[in-house]
């Protein structure tokens, strides 16, 4: 009988819940891009202007070069406004693109790559707004472009935010109070958070599984017996 420790075991479950963040039905983790929208602040106290931040998360065991990939957002279309990434997230790290200002009012962000969103970000209603993720350079970015992560925020997608599949995405998470954030929970969930945490928060604590942990992941569903120490 094939025994493995309890770390083992918790970094099996890792491993699965990192797989299942990265790769949406009907994908391959390998073919997306190994990075995440972890969390939006779009609506400070008081004017908006400066204060703004998109999180990106990098769950895996390698750097991402965030060159050639392109955010694109509004209420209307994915690529209504968008923005090029530009540098590197290290393995299981954050990455804040926005600004330029930083204080209390917008949680004290060291941004990674500074942009002032122009126009703003949506502040959402009964028409949900969203954020996508893209693998295509902003010069190509369009309406039709499909996103490798979404994050659709409000009450109805009346406008047909879609997702990698070009399936019709439901609404993740309600719209977010002033002074409030949207954040990725390690169940690939969505939630306002009334304490916004800029590069950090909970997806951190799921680590990247090492190749020995996948070869037993896949040891397990060839049959093996497992016992846990």
């Amino acid at each position: 009988m094939k025994k493995i420790s309890t770390r083992l075991w918790r970094q099996l479950s890792a491993a699965t819940l990192v797989m299942g963040l990265l790769a949406p039905a009907g994908s391959t983790a390998s073919s997306m891009p190994a990075m995440l929208l972890s969390e939006l602040f779009y609506d400070a106290s008081g004017a908006d202007n400066g204060l703004e931040w998109v999180e990106l998360y990098n769950p895996s065991s390698t750097t991402v070069m965030l060159d050639g990939l392109s955010l694109g957002f509004d209420g209307a279309s994915y690529a209504t406004i968008s923005v090029a990434l530009q540098g590197v997230i290290g393995p299981d790290s954050y990455f804040v693109v926005g600004g330029p200002t930083s204080v209390d009012a917008n949680a004290n962000p060291h941004f990674d790559q500074l942009v002032n969103f122009t126009p703003d970000l949506q502040n959402s209603g009964h028409t949900a707004d969203a954020m996508g993720l893209f693998d295509v350079d902003v010069a190509l970015l369009s309406a039709s472009s499909l996103p490798f992560g979404a994050l659709v925020y409000g009450v109805v997608n009346t406008n047909g935010f879609v997702d990698a599949r070009g399936q019709l995405l439901a609404v993740h998470v309600a719209d977010a109070p002033s002074g409030h954030s949207l954040e990725r929970t390690v169940d690939n969930r969505w939630r306002i958070s009334s304490s916004p945490s800029p590069r950090s928060g909970p997806l951190s604590v799921v680590s990247a599984p090492e190749p020995s942990t996948l070869l037993l992941l896949l040891s397990a569903f060839a049959g093996l017996s497992l016992t846990v120490l």
